[in-house]
């Protein structure tokens, strides 16, 4: 069976993975070359988690309004939107970056394009790709994330140790720029036959808004949890000794085995109510990383560092199945509030770990992201019980 059944899924696809990929990168190169731009500019420690926190604060701000700019305009233009805000992110940061200060700077760019891809995307998706498949299209689509930190873990050896970090960064915005002339070239230009833009999208019902505010609340600490891995992961690699090449590559494959993973649980999916029960083992999972991160040993450490990023965060493309299989034509508004609170989790977390990172290493960092992941699993056990509200 075709994965795509809808005129221009194919293509809808394509552009969402490149979307996706250069709109979350900034947030993840910053934290793969810390230690390079430490000691190029001079960079507290305490400020990775304040530079990380930025970029997802502003996400979580623009998520809600993209969802209602997706619903007004549609879903190109914000697409185009944010190819083009994620490269202003990425040429800034290779080119006026004279202090660490500007970092502030061009995290939020990047945490606004990343707020305007999700909303934008899953509504294509949700009107073009056909229903027994979405699962496994945000599945692809949404391990573009971990392939955005494969990229920024490459870029370590391949890149920053050789040319410099800044060269990291433009070939970053070089990639963009590819994207934004790919979708210009292959990118769906109508909407599908019989779709019309004025009632394609509908605002959720108050039982709907009760589920994804409980289903946020899930996303906010699972999403967090995981960003301190995300963040910390190859600054803790070489604390416990790791020299720095083996920690980006160590982190690379962690992120190629999510983005495997989350390309996996979509194609398995078919529905039935059982969604919400594999989200709940995936985080129970990174729970089991989090504490393997925790110990002194590298071996113990480099296993966490997979479960964590490879499995305890792989569960994003099922999230977001959930939300346009309940939400339906609210798809937009539902993207919204869910990862407002993805995005809010991805702030909080990383930030405070941050501030543990400053005055006791990286250890404490990781229960803190336990503990977040054992309540983002409780939480999802009473999500999976009550059950999804009719869809609209």
């Amino acid at each position: 069976m075709s994965l795509i059944a809808r005129d221009g899924g194919k293509s809808t696809l394509l552009i969402s993975i490149g979307a996706t990929v250069v709109s979350g990168i900034p947030a993840f190169l910053i934290g793969a070359l810390f230690t390079q731009i430490n000691g190029d500019i001079g960079i507290p420690s305490w400020s990775l988690g304040v530079i990380v926190a930025t970029y997802w604060v502003f996400a979580a701000l623009s998520s809600t309004p993209s969802g209602r700019l997706t619903a007004n305009i549609g879903s190109r233009k914000v697409i185009i939107l944010t190819i083009v805000v994620a490269m202003l992110s990425l040429v800034g940061a290779a080119l006026v970056t004279p202090s660490w200060q500007w970092f502030l700077v061009w995290a939020a760019v990047g945490g606004v394009a990343t707020g305007l891809c999700h909303p934008s995307t899953n509504h294509l998706i949700n009107l073009r790709v056909s229903g027994e498949r979405r699962a496994l299209a945000y599945g692809v689509k949404q391990s573009a994330i971990p392939l955005a930190s494969f990229l920024a873990g490459l870029a370590i050896p391949a890149i920053a140790l050789t040319l410099g970090w800044r060269w990291a960064y433009a070939l970053a915005a070089g990639i963009a720029a590819v994207v934004l002339v790919v979708f210009f070239l292959v990118g769906p230009r109508r909407l599908p036959k019989g779709t019309v833009r004025k009632n394609s999208s509908a605002p959720l019902t108050r039982e709907q808004r009760v589920y994804f505010l409980t289903l946020a609340s899930v996303t906010t600490l699972g999403a967090g949890s995981a960003a301190c891995a995300s963040t910390f992961g190859v600054v803790s690699a070489i604390e416990h000794g790791m020299h720095p090449a083996v920690a980006g590559v160590l982190f690379a494959a962690a992120s190629l085995t999510g983005a495997f993973m989350r390309i996996a649980v979509g194609a398995l999916e078919r529905g039935g109510g059982n969604t919400m029960r594999t989200i709940t083992v995936m985080l129970a999972a990174g729970l089991v990383g989090s504490v393997l991160m925790a110990f002194t040993r590298e071996w113990a450490f480099g296993i966490g560092l997979v479960l964590v990023l490879g499995v305890g965060w792989g569960w994003t493309g099922l999230t977001h199945y959930v939300v346009s299989s309940t939400a339906g034509r609210a798809t937009p508004a539902a993207t919204g509030l869910v990862q407002t609170g993805s995005y809010l989790g991805c702030a909080i977390l990383p930030i405070v770990g941050g501030a543990l990172f400053a005055v006791w290493g990286s250890t404490p960092i990781w229960y803190l992201s336990g503990v977040g992941f054992l309540v983002a699993t409780t939480l999802a056990i009473v999500v999976w019980r009550r059950g999804a509200p009719a869809a609209v």
